[in-house]
């Protein structure tokens, strides 16, 4: 009899411990959520576009060329990575890269929508600047 409540107790606290790592698992993300746009920084260049980082941003460049440039996660280029993370000089770079910066993503939004929706105001002066269209006209489908 010993045994079985043993027995009992162990499994008890074994389902128990499950429900905690379950809840601890899924208590930050949100049921039917998108994934957040962190989840896209996992490509080289969208990390190295979202961090600012001009020398990885070279270096990538430098191994795939303006080919490399034309990876998309979720309908966006790198250069709405920079954008959305307010990196001027990084958005400079990846338009004399040869990334347009009328490209919108898959929902219709430029990297000038993006990075007023941000707050960067000094990523819109420079987007405006490398001729991005302020009237919303953007071009769709796979980047040049």
């Amino acid at each position: 009899m010993l045994s079985r409540l043993h027995g009992g107790w162990m499994r008890l606290i074994f389902l128990l411990l499950a429900l905690i790592i379950v809840n601890a698992c899924f208590s930050t993300v949100a049921p039917n959520s998108p994934l957040p746009q962190s989840a896209a920084v996992e490509h080289p260049l969208f990390h190295a576009a979202s961090n600012g980082d001009l020398e990885a941003i070279g270096s990538y460049f430098e191994e795939f060329g303006e080919d490399g440039l034309s990876a998309m996660l979720h309908g966006e280029t790198a250069l709405f990575a920079a954008a959305r993370s307010g990196h001027v000089d990084a958005v400079r770079l990846l338009a004399q890269l040869g990334l347009d910066v009328n490209q919108c993503d898959s929902d219709g939004k430029s990297p000038l929508y993006t990075a007023s929706q941000n707050g960067h105001a000094e990523v819109v002066r420079e987007l405006v600047r490398l001729q991005a269209d302020s009237y919303g006209r953007c071009k769709t489908g796979p980047p040049n």
